[in-house]
Parts: structure tokens; C-alpha cells; sequence
């Protein structure tokens, strides 16, 4: 977007005043300064405090909030947004607190705005509505009801992977595993992305891999455009037996093998226009290399 073109709509969108996250969404004091013991030596001698800092110029050196805003990734997503960053001295932040979040651009690699309000037409109406932002709606209230914000981050797996974080939600000390994901997980190197495999087009589609043991889970996300019937097949490459779980993109499950067990395959209908995650890993404490087969029928 050129620059008069965002200047338009930066002033378009003062004039809705939509409702919109700010700086207090995403800034994390105790983690910028975790992330930065420079600043956090000034801030000890009372120098300055960890949001100042950031505010007047750990922002412009493209250092990140310690928050839910990724800066790095923020950057290389938007190369426009990074040419204006270089010529015309604005943050990044600034850029997606003013502009990016209104159109639609991501605050991260969890994060997708577009996913989010695909998965949840309510969110969608109120954002056309001029009501508020998909990443504002995330915060004040998505991340408190586990609602699906993007291909690479599934809250089933993420509270399956991280059984302290499940006990918490369950004795209520927790609204949800994405609150605690977006509080400290993510800082934590919890819940790393699924990377996403790609749209289901071909007749064939094939995912290969290798689990160490039964904690090591590999994930594979692949797209579905258009309600398919599909044969999946869990076949051991090498090593010892692999087990599958297929999820849907709100967690649930709808199809397991176990070939140790003597399910190698099974046939499951997939609705059009959504997202879905096979988890596959070792069926014991033993290395497992296997392929999974996708056939539509």
C-alpha cells in the first residue's frame, strides 16, 4: 500500500473511530525486560521504566513488546510495511496499532486475522459493523473462549501437549489454554506453529515424517476447499509403529489409526472451506519414520 493510500485510510478509519487495540494489549513489561538486560540495568537504576523505554525508543530499534506482537515477523510478513519503517522512522507497532489491524494484517505467526473471522461470523458482523477489530475482539474476548485463531495454533493440542496448563483450566485458575498461550506460552516456546501443508487439491497427497518417541508429535495442516470424501493411510516407513489423530480446526477429533493395533486406514468426509490437522507420533517410547496417504475418493 503506498504511503498517500495508507495516509487515506489511517485517516478513514479515525473518522469511524472503530474501537482498537492499543499498546497496553500487546506490551509484556516483565518480558521486555527479560528480553532486554540493557533495559533492564536502566530500569534498576531508575533510569527509566520498561514501557518508556519502549515508547520512546525501543520501538524504533524494532525491539518487540515482550508481548503478543512479533515485531520480526511483523516486518518480514509486510516488506511495505518495512520500506516505510526505513524511510519514514515509524515503528512497526505503530504501524500495525494505527493502520495493520484494520486491514487485516497479522500481529504474529499464531494470529491470523483473516482465519479468525472465517471461523467466527459473529466477530466478522462486528467488524463490518465498524464495531471493533478482529485483533481487539481477540484480545478482550477470544482468547478467554478457546475460539480458533488461525491454522498454526490448535488449543486441543496445545492443552494436550501441556498437561500443567490443562489442570489449570480445569480447576478454573485458567479462562483458557490460549489465555495462558498468549500470557506466557508463547514466550515460553510452547505451542510451536503447525506449519501449514498446503490446500487439498491433488487426488494424492502424501506426508512424510519422523517422531523420536511418543512425546514427539509432528503436525501436518492442510486446507480443504470444497466437502470431500478422503481414505487416509498411517504406513510404518522404518523403525517402530507411528499412531495418527486427524482434528478438526476447533480441536475435534474425527479420525484416529493405530496400525499397531490394526488400523492402518479409514474414510472420513471432510466439510469444504476448513482446516484440518493430522498428529502423528510414535506409539511407543522408540523412533517411528512414517508416511501418511490422503486419497480422495
Amino acid at each position: 500500500m503506498s504511503e498517500f493510500r495508507t495516509r487515506l485510510c489511517l485517516n478513514a478509519l479515525e473518522a469511524r473511530d472503530v474501537p482498537a487495540a492499543g499498546l497496553d494489549d500487546v506490551f509484556n513489561g516483565a518480558q521486555y525486560l527479560a528480553d532486554n538486560p540493557d533495559v533492564a540495568a536502566a530500569v534498576r537504576a531508575g533510569a527509566v521504566t520498561a514501557e518508556d523505554h519502549f515508547r520512546r525508543i525501543g520501538q524504533f530499534e524494532n525491539r518487540s513488546t515482550g508481548g503478543f506482537f512479533d515485531t520480526k515477523a511483523y516486518l518480514e510478513d509486510n516488506p511495505d510495511v518495512r520500506d516505510a519503517v526505513t524511510r519514514r522512522g515509524i515503528s512497526a507497532l505503530d504501524h500495525f496499532l494505527k493502520n495493520g489491524q484494520f486491514e487485516d494484517r497479522n500481529p504474529n505467526r499464531f494470529f491470523d486475522a483473516k482465519a479468525y473471522l472465517a471461523a467466527n461470523p459473529d466477530v466478522a458482523a462486528a467488524v463490518r459493523g465498524g464495531q471493533v477489530t478482529a485483533f481487539q475482539h481477540f484480545i478482550e474476548h477470544g482468547q478467554f473462549e478457546d475460539r480458533v485463531i488461525g491454522p498454526t495454533f490448535n488449543v486441543a493440542v496445545y492443552l494436550e501437549d501441556n498437561p500443567d496448563v490443562r489442570d489449570a483450566v480445569q480447576r478454573g485458575i485458567l479462562k483458557s489454554g490460549t489465555e495462558h498461550f498468549v500470557r506466557s506460552g508463547i514466550h515460553e516456546g510452547r505451542g510451536k506453529p503447525i506449519a501449514p501443508s498446503g490446500i487439498l487439491t491433488q487426488v494424492v497427497t502424501t506426508f512424510d515424517g519422523t517422531s523420536a518417541n511418543n512425546a514427539d508429535r509432528k503436525y501436518f495442516s492442510f486446507a480443504v476447499p470444497t466437502t470431500r470424501s478422503v481414505q487416509i493411510q498411517l504406513s510404518r516407513v522404518s523403525g517402530d509403529f507411528a499412531k495418527l489423530e486427524l482434528e478438526n480446526s476447533v480441536g475435534v477429533s474425527v479420525l484416529e489409526l493405530e496400525p499397531k493395533n490394526g488400523i492402518s486406514s479409514g474414510t472420513v468426509v471432510l466439510q469444504g472451506n476448513s482446516t484440518y490437522i493430522l498428529r502423528v507420533g510414535s506409539a511407543n517410547n522408540a523412533t517411528a519414520q512414517f508416511r501418511v496417504t490422503l486419497t480422495q475418493l
